[in-house]
């Protein structure tokens, strides 16, 4: 999960490399091919189709429509070819509502696996895996919904060691008080911070009262209607002046209040909160050894899934008729598999979450999460390796934090392997992509606001503000973010490579690469918090092409 705190420190982690896993083998993937490849005969899409693509943005084409969106109602005009295959899609994320009524049919099913008899049947290390797997639960079918920050971990672990009178090596005697200032100073601020914004929901909630009485106003959502407000008296002219300050603080004015009172509460209860350890209590596995494998369960939906049934849908959802939202390709099959909590994700349960992917016959994988440290890199970099062995795509979200990415200290994971001592080097990984999130605008904002870029660290940008999608319980939303422009990429290139199934990834990539359409803005506002102000910098310093991928212009090369 990205944060945003009052210290924004860099710590140089310690990195052990355990190697495991194993390749497919060449009868299983017969197999899958056998159940997966599609005869399409006759199924071209028609031009009939199209309506389904006019209710979204991102759907459009800027030279046709105005709005810089990825061109696929243009696409689907003029298809005249069936795809040749089924794509598998793993979303790793926090859950895919796997029953929602718009990805029926859309969801991956294991064929090695027996639903319900309690056995490993396909010996992947599994039981009963039928549609992916939930590396925060248990055998009896408990789930992790939150978890600590990497920082906060680190602390507790040098703290214990301390405590029980045990030598710390040289990397925990140099920086445990470093950790221990970030844990705790930042607890501290969170606990500041809810007082303050319970104190301006309970101010908002008297103001509003008041203001039914005195002007006759009821429900205000917009900050034009507090400026509407004529003061009658110096009273009333107080209240407007205090309802505009609260409303500045926070991002989408009263309704992010609460938002922002939840998160300020779970980093005080749990983020950076030491004694909070409802992994071992839940989960029982040792999370720093990548070899114990031998937990989790088959809840791909678990407790709240709506972040991951959002990214689902982005990529595969039907079309709905009445909120005209759908996802861009048909063509997937979607593999959930369950591994990000509320806070920092495991570095072990991501790199499990990619050789499950691999060794279960994923195509693509879509990761639209990222954390600030990264304590076990280079066991996230072997899996992205094993994933590029096996020829699959990583699709990655750069996350919503305004920042600039380059030095690839800041935003994991990323592209960039390491030289050792948590030095990046110059090597990437030759099967992954970065994707920062666009407007619909191609002018000076052309970026998303929230939106991290990097010169060398972002590939390009694709559609991430107000994108309408599914939500758990057969319910509909808009969403922003690069966890959306992800998912788009993820569809684009499912759909590419339905067409094209031996395409390489190493060429699938440059393919990609080759789609993006180039805003013409020489400048554009820099991306900034909302404390923060933006200025219009040089467009090429954001991303390595600064532009929206384009479906046509993939499947003309």
């Amino acid at each position: 999960m990205g944060t945003k705190t009052l210290f924004i420190i860099f710590v140089s982690f310690i990195f052990l490399a355990v190697s495991c896993g194993k390749h497919k083998s060449a009868e299983k993937d017969f197999r899958r091919a056998k159940i997966f490849e599609q005869d399409v005969k006759g199924n071209i899409v028609s031009p009939l189709n199209i309506k389904e693509f006019e209710g979204q943005w991102h759907f459009q084409d800027r030279e046709l429509d105005g709005v810089f969106g990825v061109s696929a109602k243009k696409f689907y005009s003029t298809l005249g070819q069936a795809p040749l295959k089924k794509i598998i899609v793993a979303v790793i994320d926090s859950g895919v509502d796997i029953h929602h009524q718009d990805l029926k049919g859309r969801i991956w099913t294991n064929p090695d696996e027996i639903p319900g008899n309690g056995i490993d049947d396909d010996a992947n290390g599994y039981v009963d895996d039928i549609h992916g797997w939930n590396f925060l639960g248990n055998s009896e079918g408990d789930n992790l919904v939150e978890d600590t920050l990497v920082a906060t971990r680190i602390y507790k672990r040098i703290l214990t060691k301390i405590e029980n009178d045990e030598e710390l090596d040289e990397y925990e005697a140099e920086n445990f008080s470093l950790l221990e200032a970030i844990v705790l100073q930042n607890r501290e601020h969170f606990q500041k911070r809810f007082t303050e914004i319970s104190q301006h929901i309970n101010k908002v909630a008297q103001h509003l009262e008041l203001l039914k009485i005195l002007a006759g106003m009821d429900n205000i959502n917009k900050r034009e209607q507090i400026e509407s407000i004529q003061p009658k008296n110096d009273f009333v002219a107080l209240i407007k002046t205090e309802l505009l300050d609260i409303w500045d603080q926070y991002h989408n004015g009263f309704s992010g209040m609460k938002k922002a009172r939840e998160m300020a509460k779970y980093y005080v209860q749990v983020g950076y909160n030491p004694e909070y350890d409802l992994r071992s209590k839940i989960v029982g596995d040792n999370p720093i050894d990548f070899q114990d494998k031998s937990y989790g369960n088959n809840d791909v939906i678990g407790p709240d899934a709506t972040h991951g049934t959002t990214v689902a849908g982005v990529i595969a959802a039907q079309f709905n008729n009445e909120t005209k939202s759908r996802g861009l390709t048909s063509e997937v099959m979607i593999m959930p598999l369950r591994a990000i909590p509320k806070g920092d994700e495991r570095d072990k349960d991501v790199a499990l979450s990619i050789r499950y992917a691999v060794d279960n016959g994923a195509d693509i994988i879509n990761l639209s999460f990222g954390k600030s440290f990264s304590q076990f890199k280079t066991q996230v970099d072997a899996a992205l390796l094993y994933a590029a062995q096996n020829n699959v795509l990583v699709i990655h979200a750069a996350g919503n934090e305004s920042k600039n990415l380059e030095g690839g200290q800041s935003h994991f994971p990323n592209k960039f392997l390491l030289a050792g001592q948590g030095v990046v080097s110059q090597s990437i990984h030759k099967n992954f992509i970065e994707v920062g999130a666009s407007t619909q605008h191609d002018n000076e904002n052309f970026v998303a606001s929230f939106s991290n870029y990097g010169q060398s660290s972002v590939d390009f940008f694709a559609p991430g503000v107000q994108i309408q999608s599914i939500l758990p319980f057969n319910q509909y939303g808009s969403v922003s973010g690069t966890s959306i422009a992800a998912p788009i990429v993820s569809a684009m290139a499912a759909l590419y490579l339905a067409h094209h199934p031996d395409v390489s990834v190493e060429k699938l990539i440059q393919n990609l690469k080759s789609a993006v359409v180039l805003s013409e803005q020489p400048e554009v506002l820099r991306p900034t918090t909302a404390d923060q102000t933006s200025s219009l910098i040089p467009l090429s310093s954001l991303a390595a092409k600064p532009g929206v991928i384009n479906l046509v212009k993939l499947f003309n090369q």
